[in-house]
């Protein structure tokens, strides 16, 4: 079984990352004010946990919630909406299914502004060639929040592009040659083809990654961006903090 998680990443864009976390906090407090819940602020209070993270030295704010690890992203696509409006930065939501699947949306203005689903048809539901060109992620809406050294065909090679583990390719080519091992020349010609297909067969990549891939580019903790709730109390290079929010 793979990694599943969820979380959203709120990019700073050059102001104190102290300011943009009492942003989020604001946010979340706005929206779980709606279902009756307030931040509570007695030590051991019993509620909601939230976990905020930050990582030293990074423009970003990850916000983890227990439902997302399950698939269940609509409250940090809602915040993730209302803190772009409400203070003019971008953000993105990401979930990770069984480590295949990784599934993103970036936020501006309260809009999603760009998709990225790097395997739409995984569930099994009809999946139109239209539905698959706009979930294929737009490298150019990304940009903005590169750093300065890198460039748009990153991101396309993020979103693209994957690396096979060495030793599945040796095992695969190992294989094949104890299969035509003391067979004539002829039949060793002719499983040349296959053997070509081993080496240059279509790339992997784990779904998460990825997502560490992309958070290099945009200067994101490793472990921040691509942990869930599950993990986050027990991050290692990552400052966190538990909202507890409770009935009123």
């Amino acid at each position: 079984m793979g990694a599943n998680i969820g979380n959203l990443q709120v990019w700073s864009k050059g102001k104190d990352i102290e300011e943009t976390k009492k942003q989020v906090i604001e946010s979340i407090s706005e929206i779980m004010d709606k279902q009756g819940l307030v931040l509570c602020t007695e030590e051991g209070a019993e509620g909601e946990d939230i976990v905020l993270a930050t990582t030293e030295g990074k423009p970003w704010v990850g916000v983890y919630m227990q439902e997302a690890d399950f698939g269940q992203l609509e409250r940090l696509e809602e915040l993730g909406r209302l803190l772009t409006k409400k203070f003019q930065t971008l953000a993105y939501t990401a979930m990770v299914y069984d480590s295949d699947i990784l599934i993103l949306q970036l936020f501006e203005n309260r809009e999603c502004i760009d998709q990225y689903n790097n395997c739409p048809d995984y569930w099994g539901e009809p999946v139109t060639p239209e539905m698959k060109e706009a979930l294929k992620g737009s490298p150019d809406k990304w940009v903005r929040l590169l750093k300065e050294e890198y460039g748009e065909e990153d991101i396309y090679k993020a979103f693209n592009e994957g690396k096979v583990k060495s030793e599945e390719t040796y095992l695969l080519l190992a294989s094949m040659l104890d299969e035509i091992h003391g067979a004539d020349h002829e039949d060793k010609m002719a499983e040349l083809p296959k053997m070509e297909n081993i080496l240059n067969r279509e790339k992997y990549i784990f779904a998460e990654y990825r997502l560490e891939e992309l958070a290099k580019l945009f200067d994101i903790g490793a472990e921040q961006s691509i942990m869930g709730y599950g993990d986050a109390m027990d991050a290692e290079e990552c400052r966190v903090e538990l909202l507890v929010y409770c009935e009123r």
